[in-house]
């Protein structure tokens, strides 16, 4: 009897031993197929994991080997396949009640349909995740799982909930000294307050996380907190502190060497430069990062770069290349938009796969619970049986036909919506294209004048040939701000009287020494009245420049006065003199397009020249 006691014994030792052999062996495969270079091999490797962990009943690597599979065909794009090994998983571990890998499933699965652009599905599954890791109390998964949901939310404009669980995702990293994890909350946050303005809690976020960064030896995060700490100065207008934060963070790349970010702080450098009156250094450094750009292949920052370079140019009155360096950035944003639609279009249809697929399973539990259901009515006499069979299968009939035709609707108004949405994105994109082209014939207008008036030795010919290029500029810049925004109706009258002004001012003065200040409140008025009254402060600024003496000084103001607008160009050059005006082209012309306004138009001396014009929004 005690021999075979100690038989059983030793049977079973061997039987454990070879076990906890297999089990190595199959987490040892799962890691070593994440380093094939071949999805295919990968994917049989995973497969084999799978299968094998099922015979010996082995949770950890039956789930894991899922996962991988999962994550493999997420990263294909696959994410039909995606979505059904981790529902496969997610069922396996809601059997097993294995919490932890629950979360990392509904995280996993999170980020797919935020992949797709699924934000509510998205939502659903990583506040699934958040539960299951907090009873599996696994705090590092839950503060990233928070991070997540708080990236979505801020995708979607609810910033509240994005700070939310950015502090929720702070307090559980700082509770477990999770310092890195704390770093990543604090920046996220941050950027959360940078969408809505709010820079002083933006700064106290950032000047929170950069020690704790430099604590930790983070780099990667250091060098964004340093970039962001950048932006905020920028938007403050800080010049010399958003120096400082910049030359940090190209300090701090030396050390993590990634080109994308080199690019990046490489484009801002010039921005800054630019915003300093320093043209070569500020396009020398876009040049760098536009190549750098290109090499890596990101449009982007490509995009940023021509725009950074353009400007530049135009600030050195070298039209030729800032025209040329505006066609690349037009081209590559067309490039990017085209991509973009190209991403909704497969987005729709790996949803419409996935919908499908959800109708199917619906349809094939309906049928066995419906079968189920018919096998239970068998235990009655026969003629009940063939009466309830006959029943059954008369609303199993029913029940598929409305299923079908509830498909084929469904279906039908789906791919009529993405029809209606590729054609609305059509025609936008041609309207963009529209106005593109009607800024770039009169840009070529103005061109051919400029090349005509070179030749004119009459000072006040050439004066003339300017003031029309002027105006001329003044109706094309409307057309450039209508095709650099989706909103084509109207325009931004703060960006565009400061753009047109600050046009104006580096075209046409020569010695003058011009201080312009702006009280420009941001109105948006449709593109039929912006002209109109882009044509009368051409035509003011022009006359307060050519009569202005070498200190000259503009104020520009524009408010709101009701349901009407106000606004004042005010120049301390030569006081107006009514006699001599009564003859002039100018004053008449502002008069005629007041009248297309419905507006009033007043000018007198008054230290100099003040003229208002009033008229409805």
């Amino acid at each position: 009897m005690k021999s075979r006691i100690i038989t059983f014994l030793f049977l079973m030792a061997t039987i454990h031993l070879y076990a906890e052999q297999d089990s190595l062996e199959i987490l040892a495969a799962i890691d070593s197929a994440g380093k094939v270079e071949s999805i295919d091999e990968a994917v049989e490797v995973y497969l084999y994991a799978i299968n094998a962990s099922k015979k010996i009943a082995f949770d950890k690597g039956y789930v894991r080997g899922l996962i991988r599979l999962s994550t493999t065909f997420r990263k294909k794009g696959n994410y039909l396949k995606a979505l059904k090994y981790g529902e496969q998983a997610v069922k396996y571990s809601s059997k097993k009640k294995l919490f932890f890998y629950l979360g990392i499933l509904k995280n996993h699965q999170g980020a797919i349909y935020q992949e797709m652009g699924n934000y509510n599905k998205s939502i659903a599954n990583y506040l699934e995740a958040e539960e299951y890791l907090k009873i599996a109390k696994k705090h590092k998964f839950l503060a990233s799982t928070n991070i997540n949901l708080g990236i979505i939310y801020k995708a979607q404009g609810q910033i509240d909930d994005a700070i939310k669980n950015y502090s929720k995702a702070y307090k559980i990293a700082k509770n477990n000294n999770m310092v890195v994890v704390q770093v990543n909350a604090l920046l996220n946050k941050a950027l959360a307050f940078v969408a809505i303005g709010q820079y002083d809690s933006t700064n106290r976020c950032l000047d929170l996380a950069i020690p704790l960064a430099r604590k930790a030896n983070y780099q990667l995060g250091l060098g964004t907190l340093l970039s962001t700490k950048f932006d905020v100065f920028m938007a403050n207008n800080q010049l010399d502190s958003a120096t400082r934060y910049l030359n940090l963070a190209l300090q701090n790349h030396k050390m993590i060497s990634i080109p994308y970010r080199l690019a990046g702080l490489k484009i801002k450098k010039g921005f800054l430069k630019r915003l300093k009156g320093n043209f070569t250094e500020s396009i020398a450094s876009c040049k760098e990062a536009l190549l750098i750009a290109k090499e890596i292949k990101a449009k982007e920052l490509e995009k940023s770069a021509c725009g950074c370079l353009q400007k530049g140019y135009l600030k050195q009155n070298n039209y030729k290349k800032a025209h040329f360096y505006l066609s690349e950035f037009k081209t590559i944003e067309d490039s990017l938009k085209r991509k973009e639609l190209s991403q909704i279009l497969k987005n729709r249809t790996h949803q419409l796969e996935i919908q499908e697929a959800d109708n199917r399973v619906i349809a094939a539990n309906l049928g066995k619970e419906q079968e189920k259901n018919l096998r239970l009515k068998t235990q009655g006499d026969l003629e009940r049986k063939t009466f309830m069979t006959t029943s059954l299968l008369l609303i199993l009939s029913l029940v598929v036909l409305a299923l079908i035709l509830i498909f084929r609707l469904n279906r039908k108004i789906k791919s009529q919506k993405d029809i209606i949405s590729l054609s609305l994105k059509e025609k936008e994109l041609l309207l963009s294209e529209v106005h593109h082209r009607v800024k770039n014939n009169l840009q070529l207008i103005s061109s051919i004048l400029h090349l005509q008036s070179s030749g004119i030795i009459d000072e006040d010919v050439k004066g003339v040939f300017k003031e029309s290029q002027a105006k001329i500029a003044s109706i094309s810049a409307i057309h450039q701000k209508l095709y650099q925004t989706e909103n084509f109706g109207n325009v931004n009258l703060e960006d565009y009287l400061q753009d047109l002004i600050e046009s104006l001012v580096s075209s046409l003065s020569c010695n003058n020494n011009i201080d312009v200040n702006y009280q420009i409140a941001s109105y948006r008025l449709e593109i039929g009245k912006s002209i109109p009254l882009g044509l009368i402060v051409t035509e003011l600024i022009t006359n307060a420049i050519k009569h202005g003496g070498e200190q000259l000084q503009l104020n520009i103001t524009l408010k709101q006065l009701g349901n009407q607008l106000k606004i004042e160009v005010w120049n301390n050059g030569i006081n107006f003199d009514p006699e001599v005006s009564k003859k002039s082209f100018g004053l008449r012309m502002i008069k005629s397009l007041t009248r297309q306004l419905k507006g009033d138009f007043t000018i007198e001396a008054k230290e100099g020249t003040l003229a208002q014009l009033i008229f409805k929004k």
